[in-house]
């Protein structure tokens, strides 16, 4: 098996793009535990998981937001916007 070389990556914050995000865009996640590493690893990757972001009316007190819907192994997680 022949191991190819990373892609070089732009590693970001949140805070540092949020004012570039934009409904449908895909974001990749480098997550810090056990099984992101794996897949990091597995896959030879920098990242480890992907979500995308959603523009939705939430009603009531959230009115419109910006959701980042993320693939991960946990069980909930959320990230006010």
């Amino acid at each position: 098996m022949q191991l190819l070389s990373r892609p070089v990556s732009s590693f970001s914050t949140y805070e540092n793009c949020r004012d570039r995000i934009q409904n449908g865009d895909i974001i990749a996640f480098s997550g810090n535990d056990i099984f992101s590493d794996l897949i990091r690893r597995v896959t030879n990757s920098c990242y480890s998981h992907v979500g995308i972001v959603l523009d939705v009316n939430m009603n009531g007190a959230f009115g419109q937001s910006i959701l980042i819907v993320e693939s991960t192994t946990e069980v909930s997680q959320r990230r006010d916007a």
